[in-house]
């Protein structure tokens, strides 16, 4: 992928969260205008995500090179950092590949939860205290790349469904 290999902060992203918890303002304030522009320039900066998390401030962060938007919707925390560059995946220490939402991304489970992945040259990192399924929507909205699925993939999709069918309901 295009740009330099990134390792994101993601020690510091998750400290920086469960600090965060606490309150207090961001440091270097994105402007909403500027963040307005940035997300129609290719850098999200969407005022919602999954439905019901309101976007409550964006900073830069790290000399200005991060993005990062803080998005909450009273109970959940979520934490967007974006930077320039592709994922230095040999450097993921802990984390483990998965597929959510039909992307290709790196999860490291435990509080917070962080997922990272990249995508046209943007590295993406989520940290939060969010459900499974509110991460999947969350990374849905956001740019990813698609895994690709052969026929093998769709057959094994299709029988994991079918077998859901045949599961009693509880």
């Amino acid at each position: 992928g295009p740009g330099d290999p990134v390792v994101p902060a993601v020690d510091q992203y998750a400290t920086q969260f469960v600090a965060s918890a606490a309150g207090g303002s961001p440091t270097h304030p994105i402007a909403v205008s500027a963040m307005n522009e940035l997300d129609s320039s290719g850098w999200p900066c969407h005022v919602r995500l999954a439905g019901d998390l309101q976007r409550v401030s964006g900073e830069w962060v790290g000399d200005d090179q991060v993005v990062s938007l803080a998005y909450t919707n009273g109970t959940t925390r979520l934490s967007l950092f974006e930077q320039t560059g592709r994922l230095d995946e040999a450097e993921l220490d802990g984390f483990e590949a998965k597929t959510i939402a039909n992307a290709r991304v790196w999860v490291r489970a435990g509080y917070p939860y962080i997922v990272a992945w990249d995508t046209d040259g943007v590295v993406y990192t989520l940290v939060t205290d969010a459900s499974r399924a509110k991460v999947a929507e969350v990374v849905a909205q956001l740019p990813h790349r698609k895994v690709v699925s052969g026929p093998s993939h769709r057959i094994s999709d299709g029988l994991d469904r079918m077998t859901t069918w045949l599961t009693p309901a509880a």
